[in-house]
């Protein structure tokens, strides 16, 4: 930790001269969204358990406590009637005692018109002048894991990168760290997000800006730097199995925020608690019934407790595997569910 910190440092210093420093409660907010069907349709399920490459994105730790030398994983979802498109790409390398990992997360919204010179000098329309642009968010996570006695540890590095076309665009750093280990029949495993609090910059484009805003009456916006504090995950397993032919996986965590008071069940000025709970049925350890809760918080206009519930399914055929949830998104009391669907590869 004090290497990581002393490496940050400078970035920090260079940072704080480009902008205003805030600390944000939802900085980087599409991170939270999550990066495997399997963990997605167990209520996010994948702080203790999970072989997948994407187990970089919930916990560096578990990378390394796998039998599998090679996997790679892909994810697709969108969002919002197919106007917000998600997608991540996971691959690791297992060797003796270690495992190196990386992944990457898109979340874009594209084909957005550009009205701003719709029109021209002399105050006539021109269609011709409308074109298009994409607002998109990029996380690249690189991940190193060991395993060191009984336990799993790793540590990923998370670089930013969100664009809203030519008009801004910011760079983020941040860094993740986790453990696993086996007691007994259970497995237990703790994440921390944001160790070091994540740093986003963002910009703005006085060239793509200044024309827009001046018609408008509006002030041309200041670079600000974004903080992400630190998040706490922890979670234990186990893995029932009932005979020869089923067997039941359960997870239970919870998340601590410590960005102040949010809308959960659970929240002081300090900080927030999120529980959540998996489950998996399994068949033959090849087809998977799930189901899960990420989320149980607070509507603060109706004053009740709403959760937030999670479905899926998975097939595994030889190296390969299928996996889809539906998740809840958005405004939980509209209902607004989504598909999402991920193949996993190991050998």
């Amino acid at each position: 930790m004090k290497i990581i910190s002393r490496l940050l440092l400078p970035v920090m210093l260079l940072l704080a001269k480009e902008g205003v420093a805030q600390t944000a409660k939802y900085s980087n907010d599409f991170l939270a969204i999550g990066a495997d069907a399997r963990a997605m349709a167990m209520g996010q399920a994948g702080i203790s358990q999970g072989n997948q490459a994407f187990s970089i994105f919930y916990n560096p730790g578990l990378a390394a406590d796998s039998s599998s030398m090679y996997r790679a994983n892909a994810l697709h979802a969108e969002y919002f009637a197919g106007a917000a498109v998600y997608d991540a790409l996971a691959f690791s390398l297992q060797r003796p005692q270690e495992t190196f990992s990386i992944a990457l997360i898109r979340l874009g919204i594209d084909d957005i018109p550009n009205t701003l010179n719709l029109y021209d000098p002399n105050g006539n329309i021109n269609y011709n002048n409308i074109s298009t642009f994409s607002a998109a968010d990029y996380a690249l996570f690189l991940g190193y894991s060991k395993r060191i006695k009984k336990w799993s540890v790793g540590l990923a590095t998370k670089l930013i990168y969100r664009q809203i076309g030519p008009f801004a665009q910011a760079f983020g750093l941040g860094f993740d760290l986790g453990a696993v280990r086996n007691l007994g029949k259970y497995r237990v495993g703790l994440a921390i997000r944001n160790a070091t609090s994540t740093f986003t910059l963002w910009t703005f484009s006085r060239n793509a800006l200044q024309s827009g805003l001046e018609q408008a009456g509006n002030l041309f916006p200041q670079g600000s730097m974004e903080i992400a504090l630190p998040s706490i995950h922890g979670g234990i397993s186990r893995l029932f199995n009932l005979n020869n032919t089923w067997s039941l996986q359960a997870e239970m965590a919870l998340a601590i925020f410590t960005d102040g008071r949010r809308n959960e069940l659970l929240t002081t000025n300090a900080g927030s608690l999120v529980p959540s709970l998996g489950l998996e049925i399994g068949y033959e350890k090849r087809f998977f019934a799930r189901a899960g809760i990420s989320r149980i918080g607070r509507d603060p206009i109706a004053n009740q407790v709403e959760i937030t519930p999670s479905l899926g399914a998975g097939i595994r055929l030889g190296a390969f595997q299928v996996d889809y949830a539906m998740t809840q998104i958005g405004d939980r009391t509209a209902g607004m569910f989504s598909n999402v669907l991920s193949l996993g590869w190991r050998m």
